[in-house]
């Protein structure tokens, strides 16, 4: 069930209009649609704070998008013995917000390098932040992204690409 090459997945984030967000994650020929809904959280910061988390070297994170209703459980888990290697796990789930989730359904499960997720993450939420430049694009969606912890996230990951392989992108 592991897809062990990184040239085989592309992640894409949209930021829609009204409070909505999709993820789509791309696995060899195989696409997996992730929607977020703003209503019940802020899916974009808590992919921020998880992805400074794996940043300062933690090994086990979890993240969780509510849909309207169900959502996605993404765990993320570093490799015990290679330390730059990651398990993502993407779990669907039925249960509504503010209901307790009962069963988590395995949907796909990947393994990527430390390197190209936070690479790709940064990416997308630069290209979002770049898009809410134009006024027109940026009508219904500016409030739902957080630009303060991009910011911040923005400043760690540079550093972290900076000072781990040498490379200012």
């Amino acid at each position: 069930m592991v897809t062990n090459t990184d040239d085989r997945i592309n992640l894409s984030l949209i930021l829609h209009p009204n409070g909505w967000g999709t993820c789509y994650i791309h696995l060899g020929h195989h696409l997996h649609e992730l929607t977020m809904s703003f209503i019940f959280g802020d899916p974009l910061t808590d992919l921020i704070n998880t992805m400074q988390k794996l940043i300062q070297g933690e090994n086990e994170m979890d993240l969780l998008w509510h849909d309207e209703p169900g959502g996605h459980r993404i765990q993320i888990n570093r490799q015990k013995d290679k330390k730059h290697l990651l398990i993502v796990q993407i779990a669907e789930f039925a249960e509504s917000y503010e209901e307790e989730i009962k069963e988590f359904k395995t949907v796909c499960q990947f393994e990527i390098k430390e390197k190209l997720l936070l690479t790709h993450i940064y990416f997308e939420l630069k290209k979002i932040k770049q898009l809410l430049t134009d006024k027109h694009y940026a009508n219904n969606r500016q409030e739902d992204f957080p630009f303060q912890r991009f910011d911040q996230f923005e400043k760690e990951v540079l550093n972290y690409f900076e000072v781990n392989y040498g490379i200012k992108p």
